[in-house]
């Protein structure tokens, strides 16, 4: 009986490799579309702009399209343990696509890894192809303006807080997202609670935050704030910009 347990034992085994291996979901890139920035030659880091708006799209079926500017491709694409794979591209043969375009249908299939930062992406082959994520708020007007949001912090006394130091904290994961000191001898009532800096972290989402005052090491200000973004400026959702501290 021992072979036979021996043989289950490696059928499984290889049954398991192989379903870690045909794993076609990569949630970073998969349902989103993204528009091609540039082409990067490795060796002398030229980029390559485009004159065309080519969209790309992955799903999660391992299936990947893009736009030419005439014709249309798809692929299929496999996460692996190196990064990623491209195969079985197929396209239109119509006439009078770029050359541009034509590098771009050549680069795809080389592709072998990825990154992503923030709303880039980058194909990493031959040579890179650095996409911008579109997002719905591709088209919108925003009025010209830097947004910032202020606290404004005061004794009982109604004198100035004196904060030597000031702190934002995300909840969630009790990252740092700014840490700053104050001018020395600042006499001030406000202080920024946020800025347009952070439009992109806080967009289409609301965050719970935590601000930290202090002076010198002594811990004085302690306060909750809920902070979103729409396409163009930061806001306050919860909190109040009024603190009174003893």
């Amino acid at each position: 009986m021992k072979p036979v347990v021996t043989k289950i034992c490696f059928l499984l085994l290889v049954l398991t490799l192989a379903c870690s291996q045909d794993e076609p979901v990569l949630d970073e890139l998969a349902n989103s579309d993204w528009r091609v920035l540039s082409i990067v030659d490795k060796e002398d880091q030229t980029q390559l702009l485009p004159v065309y708006g080519y969209i790309l799209h992955m799903n999660t079926e391992g299936q990947l399209y893009y736009n030419l500017d005439v014709n249309n491709c798809s692929a299929m694409y496999q996460r692996n343990a190196e990064g990623i794979t491209v195969a079985d591209q197929s396209c239109q043969e119509r006439c009078c696509d770029t050359d541009y375009a034509v590098q771009l249908q050549a680069l795809i299939p080389t592709v072998t890894t990825f990154k992503v930062e923030e709303d880039n992406l980058t194909l990493i082959g031959e040579k890179d192809i650095v996409f911008e994520k579109l997002t719905s708020c591709d088209g919108v007007a925003c009025q010209k303006y830097w947004e910032y949001i202020h606290l404004n912090i005061r004794t009982r006394a109604g004198t100035p807080a004196y904060l030597t130091k000031v702190k934002l904290v995300r909840k969630e994961d009790k990252a740092t997202l700014y840490e700053s000191n104050v001018i020395e001898g600042y006499a001030g009532f406000e202080y920024t609670l946020i800025d347009d800096g952070f439009q992109k972290t806080f967009r289409n989402k609301q965050v719970a935050v935590l601000f930290l005052g202090y002076r010198n090491d002594e811990l004085l200000v302690n306060h909750d704030f809920v902070l979103t973004a729409d396409c163009c400026h930061v806001s306050v959702v919860e909190g109040a910009l009024q603190v009174v501290i003893d």
